[in-house]
């Protein structure tokens, strides 16, 4: 059997980069750059994109093998970024980040269990043998919007790929994140929104901690959270369900 042929990059590195400059002015300011010079951007960008898919269907494989080497049960998706959530981050970043090195280009997400299942398999990977370009404890040291997880930039035949690693209440809580950015029409995540919404996931979150942390039986820890998650979000909705 023939083995499959993944896209390949048909750009240099300086290209893609310069691609990702022009779509950030772009998104700036529409009328700043020629649209022939867009058009060429979104097709350099759209390749860069593709050419992760080899490296993104490798961590997704990586983390069902660690998973079953295991013995743990857990949840594995993955996903090339939008174009589109691509030009927005480097709007956000600025000259923080090129598309020509962004990490999330390709990702994996697991969400398993516990905070101890997961704390296993981040130690698997990080045993493992290949290059590991970023190594984020969110747990220990959650950003100021209170989003918990771990995050790990891999690199894969000279693509890096992010592989994320959840608890299953840190994922509900990200889940609600998201729910309410939508339904808000901001992206809560990225600190956008009203101020008062923005403490209130942050109080949850460290609320979850707390609960996932406890004694308690699992199935407790889970109704637990799954009530708080539910009230917050009757209350941002204003009582809506």
């Amino acid at each position: 059997m023939a083995s499959r042929r993944w896209p390949e990059l048909e750009y240099s590195k300086s290209q893609v980069k310069k691609a990702g400059k022009i779509l950030r002015r772009h998104h700036r300011e529409v009328l700043a750059v020629r649209e022939d010079e867009v058009e060429w951007a979104r097709q350099v960008a759209r390749n860069w994109r593709r050419a992760h898919s080899e490296a993104e269907n490798w961590a997704q494989m990586g983390c069902r093998s660690r998973l079953a080497t295991l013995g743990i049960n857990g949840d594995v998706t993955q996903r090339l970024k939008e174009l589109p959530t691509i030009v927005r981050k480097l709007d956000r970043e600025g000259n923080r980040v090129q598309l020509s090195t962004m990490e999330d280009v390709a990702g994996a997400r697991v969400v398993v269990d516990t905070v101890q299942q997961l704390r296993r398999l981040e130690d698997r990977w990080l045993d493992a043998r290949f290059p590991m370009h970023r190594h984020r404890d969110y747990i220990d040291e959650p950003p100021s919007s209170g989003y918990r997880g771990v995050h790990l930039v891999l690199e894969h035949r000279d693509r890096l790929v992010e592989v994320q690693l959840r608890s299953r209440i840190q994922h509900r809580w990200a889940e609600l994140v998201e729910q309410l950015g939508h339904d808000l029409g901001v992206t809560l995540k990225n600190g956008e929104g009203p101020r008062d919404v923005l403490e209130v996931l942050v109080e949850l979150s460290a609320d979850l901690a707390a609960v996932e942390g406890s004694d308690q039986p699992y199935a407790d820890k889970q109704q637990r959270a799954e009530d708080a998650v539910k009230e917050v979000r009757r209350t941002v909705r204003g009582g809506a369900p």
